[in-house]
């Protein structure tokens, strides 16, 4: 592709509204991943969050607000 037909592309690109982008950007990244599934990482992940699900439900999980998470994450990369 010429420097000249990608610059016309995103032109014709930021021209769409968010939503239209965004189904585009899920498309073009849909289309870079080609390869296989991997049955073993798809199986560890719903195994993961269903032990999630279940320790927010039976309580063991401590929920805080987004107001604790980001006060929290900003304390951490102040001490960086």
């Amino acid at each position: 592709m010429t420097t000249s037909t990608l610059s016309q592309l995103r032109h014709q690109i930021s021209t769409l509204s968010e939503p239209d982008r965004a189904e585009l950007v899920h498309e073009l990244i849909s289309s870079l991943d080609n390869g296989a599934a991997n049955s073993d990482v798809e199986q560890a992940w719903a195994d993961e969050v269903t032990r999630r699900v279940n320790s927010v439900k039976s309580g063991e999980a401590k929920l805080i607000s987004r107001e604790q998470f980001q006060a929290t994450m900003k304390a951490r990369l102040n001490q960086l």
